[in-house]
């Protein structure tokens, strides 16, 4: 049978053609529903001679939520992130929901973007990009939509939060540099700050200043490898020989 004139054909004409209920339909289509293998292969050959496919966004109005997780990310050119990205969405897809993925440059994108998410019906969110306002995840709070924040600062008590341990990520680097011999330290940051790197960064000046060893701190545009290379360029080797030399008061 040539596929339905109708590009969008209804689970009605799916399961007349079956020979099956329209929640017979439904079931086919989501889940662990209960169904027998005889009509699920029934209702798949049919689905597939009428080219029927689900409408997600539909079933989501008429459900709590849509199945899709919101993924809102940033700086998917650094390996980290896209590796980050890649796991969550496998993660996702393995637990029968379906990612959808926002990128977030700047700060002042997540809240609109979050705000996007939600007339979707998201069955919840995932954020690696900056932290939302407060304003928004009380309203995931009302709507008991679940939030996870990555390495983000932690506006309410809602949602769950994975952080790494910044204080002694920075207080290793600092151990690390010191116990093979280094005397003077100097830390490259991004000028904007960061909850991951801004804390891991003050941990690190804070363990050298707890051993006495000078360090000083420079700044580059943002985090990625180019934004370091070029601050590093501006920084003549004789100056930054002598930097090292001297200690951080004596470098201008």
């Amino acid at each position: 049978m040539p596929k339905s004139a109708n590009p969008n054909p209804p689970s009605f004409d799916v399961a007349r053609l079956a020979g099956v209920s329209r929640s017979a339909v439904s079931r086919a289509f989501t889940p662990g529903g209960t169904i027998s293998p005889e009509t699920r292969d029934k209702v798949t050959k049919a689905a597939s001679e009428l080219g029927y496919r689900v409408n997600s966004l539909a079933r989501g109005l008429q459900q709590r939520h849509s199945g899709i997780v919101g993924l809102v990310a940033s700086r998917l050119d650094t390996p980290l992130r896209s590796r980050q990205v890649r796991l969550l969405s496998e993660a996702l897809i393995r637990e029968g929901f379906k990612p959808m993925l926002i990128t977030a440059e700047q700060p002042d994108d997540v809240s609109a973007l979050i705000e996007s998410l939600l007339g979707y019906r998201v069955a919840g969110m995932i954020l690696t990009s900056d932290s939302p306002t407060r304003a928004l995840i009380e309203d995931c709070k009302r709507l008991e939509l679940p939030v996870v924040l990555v390495n983000r600062a932690g506006a309410t008590n809602w949602g769950d939060r994975v952080v790494a341990d910044n204080d002694t990520g920075g207080q290793l680097a600092a151990n690390v540099m010191i116990d093979s011999g280094a005397k003077h330290l100097g830390c490259l940051v991004p000028k904007r700050k960061t909850y991951s790197v801004s804390g891991r960064a003050d941990a690190f000046m804070d363990a050298a200043a707890q051993l006495g060893i000078p360090a000083e701190v420079f700044y580059a545009e943002d985090q990625s490898y180019d934004d370091a290379r070029a601050a590093n360029s501006m920084l003549p080797i004789s100056s930054l020989t002598d930097w090292l030399r001297r200690g951080p008061r004596g470098w201008r």
